[in-house]
């Protein structure tokens, strides 16, 4: 059984990843309508029903779970709930929670004015992907913040066939992934999604497949939202942390979930690695000579992983060119060498890789969502880094000059 991401969203967090967004069609004014219903929406509040559906092989599993997410722009209020995390901006002040952090909770001043770029900025985890509508009712640029860093390109779909109410989409795609969302032909808002992955763009199967499938359900558009929506309540026996930084590091300390179990190995001994080569060779971490050893926890189906290999890839050539003394495997998580080969061979990659067939590795490092990039020195967990930020390939470099010049 294959170790999927526990914590769905970081695996989608370069999935729709916004750099340049192409601009829409001549005449193309759904984009438009859509951005300006929602920049005239004062109060919103709404429920998704998100479900999974995977494929692989003769396997088909489908999960499900509720999302919500209530907004009053005049008092800057916000709730949203999904399954890793509840966040509540209210009287200034910005909460946050979740399982994976036990015995901690966020409670730090909130931006004013909100904007989606200013929460992000306090809590990464929004990029998890940003919700739709959260992005159409607070950034900026809209599309540039659930693309979050990837080539992609929105245009409007014509009504389905046989729709009888003839309802438009607009169609947001960043290869291998597309996202189609369908607007209530009134209130022009979003009334569904759909995430697609190709399957042959990502090395699967070409049976296989994953989507995702979001249905909205409008509770209140405009109207008075009740003031007890927005109440927060800590977790019991929880302690305040004051920024995201600090929450990760002290929840780790408790352990729970990858965010907080991953980052409990910081400053503690590398478990110990034994494994299979992808060129068939034997691999013990505590045999590497380099002084500094980078594990990147990677799968061929994880879109995310894809820009995180990139990154890891130009820290690779970067310790090359330079003689430093780092060594950086891709640990390829429950796939077969052929699949890890196919892919390498074609995005050109130089890495080693690891095959951690059984997950036994993964489970030592308290992976729960990929990729997951562990920085070691002198044996012991010094950084951990769980999806692939845009700045990610810098990160590693300052960590591993400073690492180095400790020597």
């Amino acid at each position: 059984m294959r170790i999927m991401p526990t914590v769905t969203f970081v695996c989608l967090t370069v999935l729709l990843a916004g750099a340049s967004i192409a601009a829409s069609p001549p005449g193309d004014r759904l984009i438009d309508q859509v951005q300006e219903a929602y920049d005239q929406t004062n109060q919103y509040h709404a429920t998704q029903r998100l479900e999974i559906r995977e494929v692989s092989g003769r396997w088909t599993t489908v999960r499900s779970t509720d999302l919500t997410l209530a907004f009053d722009r005049e008092n800057e209020r916000l709730l949203l709930v999904r399954p890793d995390v509840t966040l509540v901006v209210n009287d200034g002040r910005l909460y946050l929670k979740s399982d994976d952090l036990a015995g901690r909770h966020l409670d730090t001043e909130a931006p004013s004015p909100l904007s989606y770029e200013a929460l992000s900025q306090l809590v990464p985890v929004l990029g998890n992907p940003p919700p739709i509508e959260l992005a159409f009712l607070l950034a900026d640029d809209p599309v540039a913040a659930m693309a979050n860093g990837q080539q992609a390109h929105m245009e409007t779909q014509a009504p389905a066939e046989g729709d009888d109410e003839q309802r438009q989409r607009l169609q947001m795609i960043a290869p291998p992934v597309s996202l189609t969302m369908s607007v209530d032909n009134d209130a022009r808002l979003i009334e569904s999604a759909v995430f697609d992955v190709d399957a042959a763009a990502t090395g699967m199967a070409a049976d296989d497949s994953f989507a995702m499938h979001l249905d909205f359900t409008l509770e209140t558009h405009n109207e008075p939202i009740d003031a007890s929506v927005f109440d927060f309540d800590p977790p019991a026996n929880s302690t305040a942390a004051a920024s995201w930084q600090e929450l990760v590091q002290a929840a780790g300390g408790g352990g729970g979930g990858n965010r907080g179990g991953a980052h409990a190995l910081e400053g503690n001994d590398a478990p110990a690695v034994e494994l299979p080569t992808m060129a068939g060779e034997a691999f013990k971490l505590d045999e590497v000579e380099a002084d500094v050893v980078v594990l990147d926890f990677w799968a061929t189906w994880c879109p995310p992983c894809w820009e995180g290999l990139r990154k890891l890839q130009a820290v690779h050539e970067w310790a090359a060119e330079g003689d430093r003394s780092v060594a950086i495997y891709a640990v390829n998580l429950q796939e077969t060498v052929e699949e890890a080969r196919e892919y390498w061979e074609r995005e050109g990659l130089t890495m080693p890789v690891v095959m951690d067939e059984q997950g036994t590795a993964a489970q030592a490092y308290g992976v729960q969502a990929i990729p997951q990039t562990v920085v070691i020195h002198d044996g012991k967990v010094q950084h951990i880094h769980v999806g692939a930020g845009p700045d990610l390939d810098e990160q590693l470099k300052a960590e591993i000059t400073a690492l180095l010049e400790e020597e």
